[in-house]
C-alpha cells in the first residue's frame, strides 16, 4: 500500500470538518488501541443512538432527533487512523442544553480538559418539558439500572449459551447491536446524573475552601460493581466460589472489553485462574471486603468534616446532596456491566459469523470477520472478502505505528508512536484523582493482554483502564494513568479501593519503566521517580506516546 492510503477515508479512518472538535481522552479509556472495521461500526451504532436517546428521555432533545441518521461530523464519535475519538462538540452541546448542566464541567470531569471553543450556546426552550420528564427518570434510575443489569445478564447467558451450529449468526449480530443501544442508553442516564452529583459536591467543597474533600466524600460507597467483582474473585481464589459461578456473572468482562475483537473471560478463563492464584498467594492476606469497609468509614468521616464547615442552616441541604451522591454515583459503574454483556454478545455472534464464512471458504480465518464492515458481515458473502481482509490487516498494522494528539479540530496530525515529549523522568504531573501516597516499583502495562503480569504492591502505570482492570487494582499499591479525568473509571475505582491515583499524566507510560521505584501522591497529583530501573533495553517501537 502507498503512503497516501493512510490518509484516504476508509472503514476505520474518516475526514472531519475544520471546526469540529475531537478528543482521544475518555475515548482512549473506552477503546485504547486501533479498531477493527466491524468493532468500530458496532460500537459507534450503540454509542451514538444510545447517548442521544438518553438525552431524549430527559427531554433535552426530541426523540426524532435522537434516532435520526446523522452525518459523521454530528455523531458522538468517529475513527481517525483507526482510533475511536469523541466528538467534543456533540457531547458539550447536549450537556449545555441540560438544566444545571455545564459543557465546561462535563468536559473537565470526563475528558480532563476544557475545549472552550466547542461550548454550545445554552437554550432554555425545552426546560419545561425537561422539568416534567427528568424527575421521574431520576427517581427510578437506581431501580432501572439494576433491573436492566438483571435482565441483560439472563439474556447474555442464554445468548452465549446457544449452539453456533443451529443459530443465525447474522440475526444474532443485529440483536446484539440492539442490546448495546439499550445498554448505552442506561449508562448515559447514569453517567450524567452521577456526574451532576459529583460536580455539585465539587462546587460545595470549593466554596468552603476545601476542594480536596471532594475526592474523599465521593467514594467509599460500598457495593460498587468492580469491588463486588474483586470480592467474588477473592472467593474463587480461596475456594468459596467456583470458577463457573464467577464466569456466569462476570464472564463478559475482559481487558479491552469495548473492543469487539477482544476475548472475554468467558472465552479465556485461564486469565481469571491466573489472577485467582495471585490473590491466593498475596503475602499480606489482604481481603477486599476489609478495604471496602475501611473506605466506608473514611467517607463517613469526610462527610462529617464537610458538614462541620457549613453553618447549621445549610447542613440539611448538604445532607440531601450527600445522600443522593451515595445513591447515584455508584450507578455509573454498574451500568457499564450492562454494556460489557452486550459487547460480549456481539463478539459471540461475530465469531459465529466468522466460522460460517471460513467454512464456506470466503475467509481464511474466522477471526477475519472483524476486518469486515457491518454491511459486509451481514450481507451476502462475495469472492472479494479475502482480498479486503488482507488489505485491512495491512492498513491496521500501519495505523498501530501511529498515535494521535489528545485533542484537535478538524483532521488530526498523526505522529509516530513513541515520539511524544518524555520530560526528564524525575517528576510527572497529572490530576489528583484519589488521595494518599504510595511507593513501589512500577509495572508499565502497554498491552491489555498483559494485565495479569501485575504483582503485589507494584505501581500500575498504564495508558488507560476499563472495568476489568479492577481485578488487578486489588494487588497494587497505586495507579498512574496517562489519560482521563476525575470521573474516569481508573479514578473512581482507585478512590473506592483506597489507592492513590494520579491520572491524565499524558506521557507517563513513555517516561516510566517497569522497575522504577516511584512515589505516587494522589492528593497533589505528582509521580516522582525515586530510583530509576536499568534502562539499557531497546524501546518498544509500538510504545504509545502523546503528540507534542
Amino acid at each position: 500500500m502507498h503512503d497516501t492510503d493512510l490518509d484516504t477515508p476508509n472503514a476505520i479512518h474518516q475526514h472531519s470538518g475544520p471546526r469540529v472538535a475531537w478528543t482521544r481522552i475518555n475515548a482512549a479509556e473506552n477503546i485504547p488501541g486501533v479498531l477493527t472495521p466491524l468493532g468500530f461500526e458496532f460500537w459507534l451504532q450503540g454509542v451514538d443512538v444510545g447517548a442521544h436517546t438518553a438525552f431524549a428521555a430527559f427531554g433535552v432533545i426530541p426523540h426524532a432527533e435522537a434516532v435520526r441518521e446523522r452525518p459523521a461530523d454530528e455523531k458522538v464519535g468517529g475513527a481517525f487512523y483507526g482510533r475511536f475519538s469523541v466528538n467534543v462538540g456533540a457531547f458539550a452541546r447536549l450537556a449545555e442544553l441540560t438544566p444545571g448542566g455545564s459543557a465546561a464541567a462535563f468536559e473537565q470531569g470526563i475528558f480532563g480538559e476544557v475545549r472552550s471553543e466547542s461550548l454550545a450556546a445554552p437554550s432554555r426552550v425545552r426546560y419545561p418539558l425537561i422539568a416534567l420528564k427528568a424527575p421521574p427518570i431520576i427517581a427510578v434510575l437506581p431501580w432501572l439500572v439494576r433491573r436492566r443489569a438483571e435482565q441483560t445478564r439472563a439474556w447474555w447467558r442464554r445468548f452465549t449459551g446457544t449452539d453456533p451450529a443451529t443459530s443465525d449468526a447474522r440475526a444474532q449480530l443485529s440483536e446484539a447491536i440492539g442490546a448495546l443501544k439499550r445498554a448505552v442508553h442506561v449508562q448515559m442516564l447514569a453517567t450524567f446524573v452521577a456526574q451532576g452529583m459529583y460536580d455539585k459536591i465539587g462546587e460545595l467543597t470549593t466554596r468552603l475552601g476545601r476542594p480536596d474533600l471532594q475526592l474523599e466524600v465521593c467514594t467509599g460507597y460500598g457495593g460498587l460493581e468492580e469491588t463486588r467483582m474483586v470480592s467474588a474473585l477473592h472467593e474463587v481464589a480461596h475456594g468459596r466460589r467456583s470458577l463457573i459461578e464467577f464466569l456466569n456473572h462476570y464472564g463478559a468482562r475482559c481487558a479491552g472489553e469495548n473492543d469487539l475483537s477482544a476475548h472475554s473471560w468467558r472465552e479465556r478463563p485461564a486469565v481469571v485462574e491466573t489472577l485467582a492464584r495471585k490473590y491466593r498467594e498475596a503475602p499480606d492476606g489482604r481481603v477486599p471486603d476489609q478495604r471496602t469497609r475501611a473506605r466506608i468509614i473514611e467517607r463517613a468521616a469526610a462527610e462529617r468534616r464537610l458538614l462541620d464547615l457549613l453553618p447549621p442552616a445549610k447542613r440539611p441541604a448538604a445532607r440531601l446532596l450527600l445522600r443522593a451522591a451515595r445513591r447515584y454515583i455508584p450507578l455509573r459503574e454498574e451500568a457499564k456491566s450492562v454494556m460489557a454483556m452486550a459487547m460480549d454478545a456481539g463478539r459471540f455472534a461475530a465469531r459465529n459469523r466468522g466460522r460460517e464464512l471460513a467454512a464456506s471458504g470466503h475467509l481464511d480465518d474466522p477471526e477475519d470477520i472483524f476486518q469486515l464492515t457491518l454491511a459486509e458481515a451481514l450481507g451476502q458473502a462475495t469472492a472479494e472478502l479475502r482480498s479486503l481482509v488482507r488489505q485491512r490487516h495491512e492498513l491496521r498494522a500501519r495505523y498501530e505505528l501511529l498515535d494521535l494528539p489528545p485533542a484537535w479540530f478538524g483532521n488530526p496530525q498523526p505522529v509516530l508512536a513513541g515520539t511524544g515529549t518524555p520530560g526528564d523522568g524525575e517528576e510527572i504531573l497529572g490530576i489528583a484523582a484519589a488521595s494518599g501516597v504510595a511507593e513501589g516499583r512500577a509495572r508499565v502495562i502497554l498491552d491489555v493482554d498483559d494485565i495479569d503480569s501485575v504483582d503485589y504492591d507494584e505501581i500500575l502505570v498504564c495508558r488507560t483502564t476499563d472495568p476489568s482492570w479492577a481485578s488487578v487494582f486489588h494487588l497494587v499499591a497505586g495507579v498512574v494513568v496517562d489519560i482521563g479525568g476525575t470521573g474516569s473509571h481508573g479514578a473512581i475505582v482507585s478512590r473506592e479501593m483506597g489507592l492513590p491515583c494520579v491520572i491524565n499524566t499524558g506521557y507517563g507510560t513513555s517516561v516510566l519503566k517497569t522497575g522504577d521505584l516511584l512515589r505516587v501522591d494522589g492528593t497533589i497529583g505528582t509521580v516522582t521517580v525515586l530510583e530509576p530501573a536499568g534502562r539499557t533495553a531497546t524501546p518498544d517501537p509500538l510504545t504509545k506516546g502523546v503528540a507534542s
